[in-house]
């Protein structure tokens, strides 16, 4: 495991300084590779569609995140509190902010899929983007990463973990 964790430190290094300087991403590649807590096992109990969940309020309502490595997707379901039904949001977008120690933050917006009725409401939100992807992958760890959405008119920010 420890050796995996490496070459996706290494990976990671050589995507994001690609993508937007070496310097910005360095020190969240370098601290990842000494975090010892990331072997762990990414199954999440109990989440509906077998991803990563992220508490929204006082578990008033729970964010669920999958992705793709191979292609970059990440998907975001809205679920209701006991983590059983999809929950639909009035939300056009998710706000994903990332944020490598004291370095600018970035900002991504997850459009919402699937939007029905009037008005139109969605509980799932979709972005393909292998940055933020290999962001998310150390958020919690070496990248804060919050995420922020409205639920009925309620707006909720919470940190990731992964």
């Amino acid at each position: 495991m420890k050796a995996s964790a490496f070459v996706l430190c290494l990976l990671v290094v050589g995507m994001l300084t690609a993508c937007g300087g070496k310097d910005k991403w360095a020190a969240a590649a370098a601290a990842a590779k000494e975090d010892k807590k990331h072997n762990h096992d990414h199954s999440a109990s109990g989440a509906p569609h077998g991803g990563h969940i992220v508490e929204l309020g006082n578990e008033e309502y729970h964010a669920e995140w999958l992705h793709d490595n191979k292609t970059g997707l990440i998907t975001v379901f809205l679920i209701d509190s006991e983590m059983k039904r999809d929950v639909r949001s009035e939300s056009s977008h998710i706000l994903i902010t990332t944020q490598v120690k004291d370095k600018k933050p970035r900002e991504y917006k997850l459009p919402a899929v699937n939007k029905r009725g009037n008005p139109p409401l969605s509980n799932k939100y979709e972005l393909t983007d292998k940055v933020l992807l290999e962001a998310m992958k150390f958020a919690g760890h070496a990248v804060n990463v919050k995420l922020q959405v409205t639920i009925k008119g309620k707006s909720y920010v919470a940190a990731v973990k992964h």
